[in-house]
């Protein structure tokens, strides 16, 4: 599915100000507040806005530091490691590389001996990690959230029912403020047999 140039503009300004209110956003790109209220819901059923957050400059904090981490992992061992990474709270971002490293991670920790106890307590334990290198990150010069936007983007949408990935135009299913995209009229028709009725939902369209 192809995002189109309205779906990129709100997006760039959500990433620019997530608090920034609807009418706002519908007065900057002009379309009404309910077609900003629709474009919004679309992209957070999409997966594609995951949520809304703050940006907070760790210039301005006294305390902590962050590390990144290259990793190499045994090839049997790589998902198991990660599963065992993401369970982490030191760990802040979590990233599958090509190159000399298998992973990276983004670690903040309150100081250098936290970040050693990190190191001894938590990282050392997870089974399938060969080799550790760790840079400390002295200033942070410049960090954006999520991608560089631009028109032409394109999102993975998956079945509700099947799971499977919708290579052609989906069907959706508006339930309780939702929007839910199916591959077929089959499986549109099972999740309304077998799904709806035990969610106790309420259906508001079918596109």
């Amino acid at each position: 599915m192809i995002l189109d140039n309205l779906d990129i503009e709100i997006m760039i300004l959500l990433q620019k100000d997530a608090r920034m209110s609807f009418s706002k956003i519908a007065e900057k790109t002009g379309v009404s507040l309910p077609t900003v209220k629709n474009r919004v819901r679309k992209l957070r059923s999409l997966g594609v806005i995951k949520g809304f957050t703050v940006e907070i400059d760790p210039e301005k904090l006294i305390g902590g530091l962050t590390f990144f981490i290259g990793l190499k992992t045994k090839v049997s061992l790589m998902n198991k490691a990660i599963k065992d990474i993401l369970r982490i709270e030191d760990v802040t971002g979590l990233y599958m590389t090509s190159g000399s490293f298998d992973l990276i991670l983004k670690v903040s920790t309150p100081s250098f001996s936290g970040y050693q106890e990190f190191l001894r307590n938590k990282l050392s334990k997870i089974e399938g990690i060969e080799t550790v290198n760790t840079f400390v990150v002295v200033k942070t010069l410049k960090e954006d959230y999520g991608p560089k936007l631009r028109p032409g983007f394109g999102v993975k949408v998956s079945c509700t029912y099947c799971g499977k990935e919708i290579k052609e135009e989906p069907l959706k299913l508006v339930v309780d403020d939702r929007e839910l995209y199916f591959c077929c009229n089959s499986c549109l028709t099972l999740y309304k047999k077998e799904i709806l009725p035990k969610e106790n939902s309420f259906v508001q369209e079918t596109l």
